[in-house]
């Protein structure tokens, strides 16, 4: 045990970090969950309890800005598409109808999102990229915020991390394919120059 500690140690000590990140983000995010609250949570609970009563596909998402929950309900101008209500309603309906379940259930949504983005770096990048990262990702104070609350933008913020491994690994077949072409373009021309000049 100690010859594995003596040549392992700084892999053990990146793990820990990384391990020590989803800790401290899990534990700041369940003290944060019960207080966080604003006057948009109310509206955007009010409107999507709206869509969930009425059992029907949300069509229109948030509204363009903060208004009177309920006098303004028809004359305020919204985001065209339900995408965000969608997932408010998806989320509340397995917290078997609670807000505090919902939002439980979005952390551990976004949380697994974030752990995709993390295992992704660690296989593209290695260990000490993906150490060094995560308490930057898992400890930042917007991240923390979006991951324990219903708010539209955070939804984006959290899916981008998957269009960024999508974007990368994208761009990455691309230039090899791009590469590979032609590299069996010039192949192909030396071999016929020299098969002329014969």
């Amino acid at each position: 045990m100690k010859e594995f500690l003596k040549n392992n140690y700084i892999k053990l000590m990146l793990i820990f970090i990384i391990i020590f990140s989803f800790v401290l983000n899990i534990v700041l995010s369940f003290r944060i969950i019960p207080i966080r609250s604003t006057y948009d949570d109310f509206q955007h609970f009010y409107d999507m309890y709206i869509w969930y009563e009425k059992k029907e596909l949300p069509v229109t998402s948030t509204r363009f800005e903060l208004s009177d929950t309920y006098e303004d309900e028809f004359k305020t101008p919204r985001v065209p598409g339900g995408a965000y209500y969608i997932f408010y309603i998806l989320c509340y309906k397995f917290g078997n109808e609670n807000l505090y379940a919902a939002k439980i259930i979005n952390y551990f949504f976004s949380l697994f999102i974030i752990s995709l983005f993390l295992f992704w770096l660690y296989k593209r990048l290695g260990l000490f990229v993906c150490s060094f990262m995560s308490p930057l990702i898992l400890l930042n104070g917007y991240l923390v915020k979006s991951m324990t609350n219903f708010w539209n933008p955070n939804i984006s913020l959290i899916f981008s991390f998957i269009f960024f491994i999508l974007l990368y690994e994208y761009i990455y077949i691309y230039i090899y394919i791009v590469e590979t072409l032609i590299k069996k373009l010039l192949y192909h021309l030396f071999l016929f120059f020299q098969y002329w000049q014969l």
